[in-house]
This record gives structure tokens, C-alpha cells and sequence, in this order.
């Protein structure tokens, strides 16, 4: 009866938010401006090609020695920050580094660099892609087999019946960062703001974390963006479940209550309102009043929107 009252209270609850959003998932390029959609397509189309190469294994060393610039209307902080923003979203493409701007008479470009752990050589990009694909699997494998245990659950059937689409994500979000928590270690390392520090090392940072999060809940067809503080110092994942956005912080879930509440005060600076949705409630705290004493794992986190 306790989790049926929980579970009514959550679906009046979601019900009632259905107010349109400015979302920066699958619907965010229709709120770019002009000149951030040409910036935005001109990588999306590099990083396509490029990635089709290194998957089909055809690259050539022209592909690595080659400078490829990708034309700026101007070089401004804006546009800056918005690369940084296709970079952090796209993590998939794990090799990709920002270069910075550059300037040629009086033309402006993005520079696009990679990681050098790659060496410009081709067998790397094959090497490592195969350790991307095989972290992913793990993860894919652990969510697939731990959702069956999961689905028919008292908290969860009930849900299903009324929205059961957004239920089945509800559950993979849950369990993708289940997975992160109990596999992922954390520890800066020399990649740690790219996924490549996970499949490599077996460890992260916030960034790493959230950018496989970001990756599972694509594949899986969920809503989801990274965000990090205006000054950097952290980085999270926002992601749509019942039409509302919900704050996801893989990495306070180890915290004691206690250094929870400092590390929120300690990041707690506006987060960027350019492309960020809005969102106020955190996922663990939703599925922590769900499935109540079952499910141990809450942040007590609570960023800015």
C-alpha cells in the first residue's frame, strides 16, 4: 500500500507537467541561432564522416595529418562555449578535442584536434573503438539483465500500466547509473574529461561519468544533455523522463549526506541558460520516493536551473 501511495502520487505528479519546454535534446536546433546551427552541422557532417571511416576502418594517414577547420561567423566566447557544448554532447565521439579558435586574414575557424592518445595513427582509433564498443556492451548487459528483475515489480507494474514507454527508460536511467556507481572508479587521469578514461583506465571524473550516461541513454532512446557550473569546475546530466527534466549526478550517489551538502554549496553557480532545459527535481530523489527502502542510492543534490 506504501508504494502504491508513493507510485499515485508520482503519476499526478507527472501528469500535471505538461507545459512546453526549451529542450536542447531532440528538438534543441530548433532553438539555435543562424550562425550556431551552421557551426553545429559543419561538425556534426566532419565527425559523421570521420567516424564512419574509423568504424569501417578506411581511414587514411591524410585523415590525421590533414588541419580541418570548421568556419565561424566570428571568434566570441559564445561560439566557443557552444563547440565546447557539441563536444560534451556528443560523446560518442570520444576522440574529439576542441582546438580553440583561429584566425586566417579574416576568416575565423574552429580548430578540430583530437586526443593525442591517438598518436595520428590509424590502428589506435580501431583499438580504441573496439574498447568503446565493449564498455558499452557491459553496460547494455548489465541494464538488460538487471531490468528483468526490475520490471515486474510492485512500484514499477502499476506505472507501466499507465505510461509504460517512459517507465522502461525510467528503469534504464535508473540502472545505467547503478552501474556507474558500482563499476566506475573515481580518479583523475589524463583523460578523465572524455569517456576514453573509462574504457581505458576503468576510472573517471564527473565529465567521463557523465558522458557515459549521456551514451546509454541515446542508445536507449532517452532524452538526455550534459551541463556542467559556469566556471567548469563540474559536470552532470539533465534527462527527460514524463515530459519533465530531472537533474542526474552520477557521481554524489558515494557521498554521505554530509559532503553531499558541501559539495552542492560549492558548485552551486548558475548553470549556462543558453541550450541547459530546465529542471528542478532530482532523478534519484524520484526514484528513491518510488521504490522507497529498497533503493538505497539518493543525491540530496540540488543544482540551479
Amino acid at each position: 500500500m506504501k508504494h502504491l501511495k508513493r507510485l499515485f502520487i508520482l503519476v499526478l505528479t507527472l501528469s500535471m507537467i505538461m507545459s512546453p519546454i526549451n529542450v536542447f535534446a531532440k528538438t534543441y536546433t530548433e532553438n539555435f541561432s543562424n550562425e550556431e546551427k551552421q557551426v553545429w552541422n559543419a561538425m556534426t557532417k566532419y565527425y559523421k564522416n570521420f567516424d564512419k571511416r574509423v568504424k569501417n576502418k578506411t581511414m587514411t594517414q591524410s585523415d590525421l595529418e590533414t588541419i580541418h577547420l570548421i568556419s565561424i561567423p566570428k571568434t566570441d566566447k559564445h561560439l566557443h562555449n557552444f563547440v565546447r557544448y557539441f563536444e560534451r554532447n556528443n560523446p560518442q565521439y570520444f576522440y574529439m578535442h576542441n582546438g580553440g579558435n583561429i584566425k586566417r586574414g579574416e576568416n575565423h575557424y574552429i580548430n578540430i584536434t583530437h586526443y593525442h592518445a591517438f598518436e595520428n595513427n590509424p590502428s589506435l582509433y580501431y583499438k580504441y573503438t573496439k574498447k568503446y564498443n565493449k564498455l558499452i556492451d557491459e553496460v547494455d548487459n548489465y541494464v538488460n539483465e538487471k531490468y528483468e528483475d526490475l520490471k515486474d515489480k510492485e512500484y514499477y507494474t502499476a506505472l507501466f500500466e499507465v505510461e509504460p514507454e517512459e517507465t522502461e527508460k525510467l528503469i534504464k536511467a535508473q540502472l545505467v547509473y547503478d552501474f556507474i556507481e558500482d563499476n566506475i572508479k573515481y580518479e583523475g587521469s589524463e583523460y578523465d574529461q572524455s569517456i576514453i578514461s573509462i574504457f581505458k583506465e576503468g576510472s573517471g571524473v564527473c565529465s567521463s561519468y557523465a558522458a557515459l550516461f549521456k551514451v546509454m541513454c541515446n542508445k536507449y532512446d532517452i532524452d538526455c544533455v550534459v551541463v556542467w557550473s559556469n566556471k567548469g569546475e563540474h559536470a552532470w546530466n539533465k534527462v527527460k523522463l514524463f515530459d519533465e527534466w530531472f537533474n542526474s549526478d552520477t557521481m554524489i550517489f558515494g557521498y554521505s549526506d554530509k559532503k553531499a551538502k558541501e559539495f552542492n554549496k560549492r558548485y552551486r553557480a548558475e548553470v549556462s541558460k543558453d541550450y541547459s532545459p530546465k529542471a528542478t527535481k532530482d532523478l534519484a530523489r524520484v526514484i528513491k520516493d518510488l521504490v522507497g527502502d529498497e533503493y538505497d542510492r539518493m543525491s540530496i543534490i540540488r543544482y540551479p536551473d
